[in-house]
Parts: structure tokens; C-alpha cells; sequence
């Protein structure tokens, strides 16, 4: 079973390149994720002040994957984000996705299931999550 770990930092960020990685036995997603802040010297190292900081979580298990997003999306992240899972899909006809937007007062989760590049597309659109969708 694939596990992959993908975070995409805020547009503004000096080094905003996309970060992914492909779990191995024995790693879990938690430990990279603070390794990844620690690495970054960011003040949070949580999903949760991650995303309220404006960036994007996902990880995956097998075709599930579970993606947390903040209530707006910049240019390059919607891109990069629709990339990842253009990439994810190719690999992976059967996936499946599951959002959550997080926000300083709560966690929405998406009731929508999301199994193919065009909903989530659709989906980001619907929401006004993104700005230009240009994948």
C-alpha cells in the first residue's frame, strides 16, 4: 500500500516549492510533517497551524487521501495541488479524496467524494476555494 505525504506552502513563501514524499516501512506521516516544520524553522508543527497558516496538507493511504486546505487557496498552490493529483490519478485510477477546510474557528469536512481529476476541479471551483483553475 502506497502512503504518500504532499504539503504545499502559501504562495508569499520565499521557498514555496512543493514538498512530497513517499513514505517507507516504519514512517509515519506526523513525524515528517514536524520534520518538515522543524526543517523550515516554522513556528507550528501541526496539521491544524499548518493549515491555518496557510498550508496545504495531504496524505495518503493506498487510494485514500486525506487533504486539509486552508478557506482560500493562492494561484500557485490551486496549481500545484491540481498537479499532485493529476500525477496521484495517473498512478491510481481508484482514488478517493476527502477534504477538510480548516479555519481559526473550525473544521469543515467536504461531504462530497471525490474520485476523479474533473471533481476536484469542480470542486475547488464550487467552493470558491481557488482562484484560476489552470490545469
Amino acid at each position: 500500500m502506497r502512503r504518500m505525504l504532499c504539503i504545499i506552502p502559501p504562495d508569499y513563501e520565499e521557498d514555496n516549492d512543493m514538498y512530497q514524499y513517499e513514505l517507507k516501512n516504519g514512517e509515519f506521516h506526523d513525524e515528517l510533517l514536524l520534520n518538515y516544520c522543524y526543517s523550515n524553522q516554522l513556528e507550528y508543527n501541526d496539521i491544524t497551524s499548518c493549515v491555518i497558516n496557510n498550508y496545504v496538507y495531504v496524505s495518503s493511504f493506498g487510494s485514500l487521501y486525506i487533504c486539509f486546505i486552508p478557506i482560500k487557496l493562492g494561484d500557485e498552490q490551486e496549481y500545484k495541488l491540481l498537479s499532485f493529483f493529476k500525477q496521484e490519478y495517473c498512478l491510481n485510477k481508484n482514488l478517493e479524496i476527502k477534504f477538510g477546510i480548516i479555519t481559526k474557528d473550525s473544521i469543515i469536512k467536504s461531504e462530497n467524494k471525490i474520485t476523479n481529476y474533473e471533481d476536484l476541479k469542480n470542486y475547488l471551483i464550487t467552493n470558491k476555494i481557488g482562484g484560476n483553475v489552470k490545469c
